[in-house]
């Protein structure tokens, strides 16, 4: 399959790599920004550009890989679309690209990615939406060629999977942001946390998320919680968080852990 990235920051990155792994050819990178666009073109021999209407007419996929707010403005921009046109996006519906093709549709990676780090592409849960059969074929054999997992999805369920992510990853993460914050000003190393991080992740593999909870919260350790407390005076954003998320949790726990 030829195909063209639109964008070329973390999602175009990791995609046009793992497609290019797959046999995909990857046709042209086009950006605004012309450094990045080149950077990325030029792991592939792909004709790289700041333009738009450059985009080649006999590419079968042109994959908008560009911030959600841009993506209208984008497709408004762009030429008539002769393959299908996708987006990356989880919480934008795939309509929004009907102006700019025939075919459309989504191809969605479940995953937070940095072109900086390495990831497992087939492990990566994928997320498709088209707007017939054949955008659907097209998204579905490409998901299909770079990831295990593929599902169609309409634009209302990815939209609360990607809700669900930002709990899951984005609010998770500024929560270890606080964690190494308040470690630091102790002096103290926040790496000796990393093991209990991979380790929560891996307990999912054994029941749900409630059924893997511990802490005070969950034991209904009074004493142990106000200890904390009393550490955290000095900081009250940090001391209204853990009363907020020890509530979460005594409001979940089954009734027999009382």
């Amino acid at each position: 399959m030829k195909i063209t990235f639109v964008g070329s920051g973390n999602v175009a990155w990791q995609l046009s790599i793992a497609m290019d792994r797959a046999g995909h050819t990857i046709e042209q990178i086009i950006s605004r920004d012309e450094d990045h666009a080149k950077a990325l073109a030029v792991k592939f021999g792909a004709y790289y550009s700041t333009d738009l209407n450059s985009i080649y007419d006999l590419v079968d996929l042109v994959i908008l890989a560009v911030p959600d707010d841009h993506i209208a403005e984008i497709c408004a921009e762009l030429p008539s679309v002769n393959g299908v046109l996708a987006h990356t996006c989880g919480v934008r519906s795939m309509e929004v690209l009907k102006g700019g093709a025939f075919r459309y549709g989504v191809i969605y990676p479940l995953q937070t990615l940095n072109k900086h780090v390495d990831v497992d592409m087939f492990k990566v849960p994928f997320l498709i939406e088209g707007s017939d059969s054949n955008a659907t074929h097209v998204l579905q054999e490409i998901a299909g060629d770079i990831s295990n997992t593929v599902r169609y999805c309409s634009s209302s369920d990815r939209a609360n999977y990607h809700l669900a992510a930002v709990f899951t990853n984005n609010f998770a993460n500024v929560l270890y942001s606080m964690s190494n914050e308040f470690l630091t000003s102790k002096d103290l190393d926040f790496e000796l946390l990393k093991p209990l991080i991979e380790q929560t992740g891996n307990n999912l593999d054994h029941g749900t998320p409630m059924e893997q909870q511990t802490g005070p919260a969950m034991r209904g350790d009074v004493e142990t919680m106000k200890k904390h407390l009393q550490m955290l005076e000095n900081r009250p954003d940090l001391a209204e968080i853990y009363k907020m998320l020890s509530a979460a949790i005594e409001q979940r726990k089954p009734t027999h852990n009382n």
